[in-house]
């Protein structure tokens, strides 16, 4: 998956910030709507701090519903909504994410 591919510092992160481990713990495979990457570019802003997310810094997506002229772009009512690994942990309960999420179950 894409969490193999990225730098052991950066896994080790998104374990931190995601509250999980590397391994789903009880084998059972849970489908999310998460990815994480580096970022391609500096266009994009954290929906947690509303700053942008510099090139090359990991982002933490999961998909949410598009409301008004985002439905433009939206695929099937949902966007992207990146943020930093920090502040992806301060509103992993608002953004209704599972506690059971890890690291290694991310898409990306």
């Amino acid at each position: 998956n894409g969490f193999g591919s990225l730098r052991y510092e950066d896994q080790a992160k998104i374990k931190e910030k995601t509250g999980g481990t590397a391994s789903v713990g009880n084998g059972q495979s849970v489908s999310v709507d998460v990815s994480v990457e580096y970022a391609k570019s500096n266009r994009s802003t954290c929906k947690g701090c509303f700053t942008t997310i510099d090139k090359d810094l990991l982002r933490i997506g999961c998909l949410v519903d598009a409301e008004g002229e985002e439905m433009k772009w939206a695929q099937g009512g949902k966007k992207q909504a990146w943020h930093h690994p920090a502040c992806f942990k301060q509103r992993r309960e608002e953004l209704k994410i599972e506690p059971g999420l890890t690291g290694d179950m991310l898409n990306g």
